[in-house]
Protein backbone atom coordinates (compact mmCIF):
# COMPACT_ATOMS: atom_id res chain seq x y z
CA UNK A 1 0.00 0.00 0.00
CA UNK A 2 2.73 2.51 1.24
CA UNK A 3 3.89 2.23 -2.59
CA UNK A 4 0.70 2.57 -4.71
CA UNK A 5 -0.24 5.91 -4.10
CA UNK A 6 -4.50 6.88 -4.17
CA UNK A 7 -5.57 4.05 -2.22
CA UNK A 8 -8.45 2.82 -0.83
CA UNK A 9 -8.77 3.44 3.11
CA UNK A 10 -8.39 0.22 4.66
CA UNK A 11 -6.66 -1.77 7.70
CA UNK A 12 -5.02 -4.86 7.52
CA UNK A 13 -3.80 -6.34 10.58
CA UNK A 14 -0.52 -8.89 10.17
CA UNK A 15 0.73 -10.83 13.08
CA UNK A 16 3.17 -7.86 14.58
CA UNK A 17 1.83 -5.07 13.03
CA UNK A 18 -0.85 -3.04 11.50
CA UNK A 19 -0.96 -1.34 8.10
CA UNK A 20 -3.78 1.70 8.24
CA UNK A 21 -4.18 3.81 4.76
CA UNK A 22 -6.54 7.07 5.66
CA UNK A 23 -6.54 10.15 3.55
CA UNK A 24 -6.19 13.53 5.42
CA UNK A 25 -8.64 16.68 4.63
CA UNK A 26 -6.87 19.41 2.75
CA UNK A 27 -8.79 23.10 2.08
CA UNK A 28 -9.06 23.79 -1.21
CA UNK A 29 -6.52 26.45 -2.58
CA UNK A 30 -9.47 28.44 -4.44
CA UNK A 31 -13.28 28.51 -4.80
CA UNK A 32 -13.72 27.47 -7.65
CA UNK A 33 -12.19 24.24 -6.77
CA UNK A 34 -13.69 20.62 -6.19
CA UNK A 35 -13.89 21.80 -2.41
CA UNK A 36 -12.70 17.97 -1.18
CA UNK A 37 -9.45 16.86 -1.69
CA UNK A 38 -6.78 14.61 0.34
CA UNK A 39 -3.65 13.44 0.98
CA UNK A 40 -2.74 10.13 1.68
CA UNK A 41 -1.03 8.71 4.89
CA UNK A 42 0.04 5.42 5.14
CA UNK A 43 0.48 3.94 8.88
CA UNK A 44 1.99 1.31 10.39
CA UNK A 45 1.87 0.55 13.79
CA UNK A 46 3.49 -2.48 16.30
CA UNK A 47 4.11 -2.83 19.66
CA UNK A 48 6.82 -0.40 20.36
CA UNK A 49 6.83 1.55 17.01
CA UNK A 50 5.16 4.10 14.73
CA UNK A 51 5.56 4.73 11.07
CA UNK A 52 3.92 7.23 8.87
CA UNK A 53 4.56 7.42 4.94
CA UNK A 54 2.82 10.27 3.07
CA UNK A 55 4.29 11.26 -0.84
CA UNK A 56 3.72 15.24 0.94
CA UNK A 57 3.63 17.24 3.92
CA UNK A 58 0.54 16.33 6.08
CA UNK A 59 -0.82 18.61 9.23
CA UNK A 60 -2.08 15.95 11.37
CA UNK A 61 1.60 14.42 11.17
CA UNK A 62 3.08 17.75 11.45
CA UNK A 63 0.99 18.24 14.43
CA UNK A 64 1.83 15.39 15.94
CA UNK A 65 5.22 15.73 15.52
CA UNK A 66 4.95 19.79 16.70
CA UNK A 67 3.36 17.87 20.23
CA UNK A 68 6.18 15.04 20.77
CA UNK A 69 8.34 18.33 19.98
CA UNK A 70 7.47 20.29 23.34
CA UNK A 71 6.78 17.46 25.40
CA UNK A 72 8.86 14.38 25.43
CA UNK A 73 6.42 12.64 27.94
CA UNK A 74 3.93 12.03 25.11
CA UNK A 75 6.58 9.37 23.67
CA UNK A 76 5.69 7.00 26.81
CA UNK A 77 2.77 6.82 26.13
CA UNK A 78 3.30 4.63 23.38
CA UNK A 79 2.69 3.81 20.25
CA UNK A 80 -0.90 3.09 19.92
CA UNK A 81 -1.95 6.80 21.87
CA UNK A 82 0.11 8.33 19.03
CA UNK A 83 -2.11 6.14 16.65
CA UNK A 84 -5.20 8.03 18.54
CA UNK A 85 -3.77 11.21 18.20
CA UNK A 86 -2.83 11.19 14.49
CA UNK A 87 -6.57 9.98 13.84
CA UNK A 88 -8.08 12.68 16.27
CA UNK A 89 -6.04 15.30 14.22
CA UNK A 90 -6.77 14.05 10.97
CA UNK A 91 -10.80 13.35 12.04
CA UNK A 92 -10.92 17.44 12.99
CA UNK A 93 -9.49 17.99 9.46
CA UNK A 94 -12.74 17.55 7.98
CA UNK A 95 -14.38 20.00 9.61
CA UNK A 96 -13.21 22.95 7.80
CA UNK A 97 -13.84 21.76 4.51
CA UNK A 98 -17.22 21.08 5.62
CA UNK A 99 -17.38 24.55 6.81
CA UNK A 100 -16.05 25.64 3.27
CA UNK A 101 -18.59 23.51 1.85
CA UNK A 102 -21.56 25.14 3.92
CA UNK A 103 -20.17 29.15 3.40
CA UNK A 104 -20.70 27.95 -0.43
CA UNK A 105 -24.53 26.08 -0.17
CA UNK A 106 -24.94 29.63 1.20
CA UNK A 107 -23.30 31.64 -1.29
CA UNK A 108 -25.32 29.44 -4.22
CA UNK A 109 -28.66 29.44 -2.35
CA UNK A 110 -28.07 33.34 -3.00
CA UNK A 111 -27.33 33.10 -6.52
CA UNK A 112 -29.92 30.80 -7.38
CA UNK A 113 -33.33 32.78 -5.89
CA UNK A 114 -32.24 36.11 -7.51
CA UNK A 115 -31.57 34.39 -10.91
CA UNK A 116 -29.64 31.05 -11.56
CA UNK A 117 -27.00 30.64 -14.08
CA UNK A 118 -25.08 27.99 -15.75
CA UNK A 119 -22.21 28.43 -13.39
CA UNK A 120 -24.47 27.89 -10.43
CA UNK A 121 -25.50 24.46 -11.76
CA UNK A 122 -21.77 23.60 -11.96
CA UNK A 123 -21.11 24.93 -8.70
CA UNK A 124 -23.85 22.26 -7.23
CA UNK A 125 -22.59 19.79 -9.10
CA UNK A 126 -19.03 20.21 -8.46
CA UNK A 127 -20.40 20.26 -4.76
CA UNK A 128 -22.72 17.53 -4.67
CA UNK A 129 -19.48 15.75 -5.85
CA UNK A 130 -17.86 16.95 -2.99
CA UNK A 131 -20.33 15.97 -0.54
CA UNK A 132 -20.20 11.79 -2.17
CA UNK A 133 -16.23 11.66 -1.88
CA UNK A 134 -16.86 13.07 1.82
CA UNK A 135 -19.72 10.29 2.80
CA UNK A 136 -16.75 7.90 0.99
CA UNK A 137 -13.96 8.60 2.99
CA UNK A 138 -15.88 9.14 5.99
CA UNK A 139 -17.82 5.37 5.61
CA UNK A 140 -14.21 3.97 5.51
CA UNK A 141 -12.45 5.36 8.22
CA UNK A 142 -15.70 4.65 10.65
CA UNK A 143 -14.58 1.03 9.19
CA UNK A 144 -11.27 1.07 10.10
CA UNK A 145 -11.45 3.07 13.55
CA UNK A 146 -14.58 0.39 14.73
CA UNK A 147 -12.01 -2.11 14.11
CA UNK A 148 -9.46 -0.44 16.46
CA UNK A 149 -12.19 -0.68 18.99
CA UNK A 150 -13.35 -3.65 18.66
CA UNK A 151 -11.31 -6.97 21.09
CA UNK A 152 -10.44 -8.92 18.04
CA UNK A 153 -7.35 -7.45 17.68
CA UNK A 154 -4.59 -8.48 19.47
CA UNK A 155 -2.17 -5.83 19.05
CA UNK A 156 -4.40 -3.03 19.98
CA UNK A 157 -4.14 -2.24 23.77
CA UNK A 158 -7.87 -2.57 25.43
CA UNK A 159 -6.47 0.54 27.72
CA UNK A 160 -6.82 2.41 24.18
CA UNK A 161 -9.96 0.93 22.84
CA UNK A 162 -12.17 4.22 24.27
CA UNK A 163 -10.16 6.47 22.83
CA UNK A 164 -10.66 5.35 19.23
CA UNK A 165 -14.33 5.17 20.30
CA UNK A 166 -14.26 8.97 21.26
CA UNK A 167 -12.60 9.62 17.30
CA UNK A 168 -15.70 7.17 16.09
CA UNK A 169 -17.90 9.53 17.75
CA UNK A 170 -16.73 12.81 15.93
CA UNK A 171 -17.27 11.19 12.74
CA UNK A 172 -20.95 10.53 13.40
Amino acid sequence: TCREPFSSARLQDFDDHVLITVHEALAPKEASEDLFDTTEVDVVIGKRFLLTYHERPVDCVRQLRETLARNGRHFARGPWFLLHDLLDRLVDAYLPVMDAIDDEVEKLEDRVIGKPERADLEAILTLKRSLQRIRRASARHKEIITALFRDDMDLVPDEIQPYFRNVYDHLA
